[in-house]
């Protein structure tokens, strides 16, 4: 093989080396959006701000232990978990109640109404607590509770536990 052959197929394996190596490359940061795009913990700062976005509403000046885990995308998707006193339970059966809200109220005499009910109001949560790794509702830790549910394309599921006034959103933006 004379020294210009040589030379022509060594740029060529070059060439296909370094293409490989951009795909590659171009195939771990495709990757890491897709991934980015999925369910994350949001930070406290991020929290009020994607909340806002996606229901157009405010969370209550009193959030105490504010959480939520969020999932972007086409139609993003937040859950959040906060404590607050009786102002913030009364602004929130405020700015989320209504005539199309559909509501209700267990109480610890409905005899496991309440877990029930509640174990399957957020179904979707129980998946990003496994993914993630964070747990921020727990079903059996509620006795009694108030449900707000609002179904439309800026569609809601409230709880809030009567005894620690502990709120729990999960709200959606289709």
């Amino acid at each position: 093989m004379s020294k210009g052959k040589l030379y022509i197929v060594l740029v060529g394996l070059s060439l296909l080396v370094l293409l490989a190596i951009i795909g590659f490359r171009i195939q771990q940061w495709t990757q890491s959006l897709v991934e980015r795009a999925h369910e994350r913990v949001l930070s406290v700062e991020e929290i009020r701000p994607v909340f806002l976005r996606i229901t157009n509403r405010e969370l209550p000046s009193k959030a105490d232990n504010l959480r939520a885990i969020f999932e972007e995308g086409r139609d993003p998707h937040i859950f959040v978990r906060f404590d607050t006193d009786s102002e913030g339970v009364a602004y929130i059966l405020k700015e989320f109640g209504g005539e199309r809200v559909i509501s209700k109220t267990f109480d610890a005499d409905d005899i496991g109404a309440p877990k029930k009910s509640v174990s399957k109001f957020f179904t979707r949560l129980s998946f990003w607590q496994d993914e993630l790794g964070v747990i921020l509702f727990d079903p059996d830790s509620i006795d009694s509770c108030r449900i707000l549910e609002y179904r439309g394309s800026r569609g809601y599921k409230i709880l809030i536990d009567d005894q620690s006034r502990a709120v729990y959103i999960f709200a959606y933006h289709r």
